[in-house]
């Protein structure tokens, strides 16, 4: 049914619930290519009073963090008999930086969980912004695995 499946994750545990959802959900059996995705916002030199060199450094650590995130998710689709294929894009918010990337692809679906690294134990609320800004910014659907238990301290 689904032709390329882009699945936004974060690193953090509620990400990494919803795409072992999605590697459930779909059949490795299925025709669907499936795209890890992991949206990072770097630091500008011109932004910040930092010395460009610790820019640098943060901006190499932040990507060596998201390229093992994806490692580690694609370790967990490839144990289910997935084939997939992992990106990191950047942007400033995040979230545009994943709706850019679905418009600019042929992505037919977006599965992604309610809630990403910024969920805290004690918010309760159901979507958290990268996960609402996305589902405002891109035109194809977008399904949202729910991941509000890990919030209330039931972590699988």
């Amino acid at each position: 049914m689904y032709k390329h499946i882009i699945v936004p994750i974060d690193g953090s545990p509620a990400s990494h619930r919803a795409a072992v959802q999605v590697a459930e959900l779909f059949p490795a059996t299925s025709e669907a290519r499936i795209t890890l995705l992991l949206a990072v916002s770097t630091m500008k030199t011109e932004d910040t009073d930092f010395d460009p060199d610790v820019v640098r450094k943060h901006n190499t650590s932040l990507y060596q963090k998201a390229e093992a995130a994806l490692e580690r998710a694609a370790a967990m689709f490839a144990l289910r008999g997935h084939k997939v294929s992992t990106k990191v894009v950047e942007g400033d918010p995040i979230s545009a930086a994943i709706a850019n990337e679905v418009a600019n692809s042929d992505a037919d679906l977006v599965v992604m969980g309610s809630r990403g690294m910024g969920m805290d134990k004690t918010d309760m609320h159901y979507l958290g912004s990268v996960t609402e800004h996305v589902i405002r910014r891109v035109d194809v659907p977008v399904l949202v695995i729910p991941v509000h238990n890990l919030a209330k301290g039931r972590e699988e």
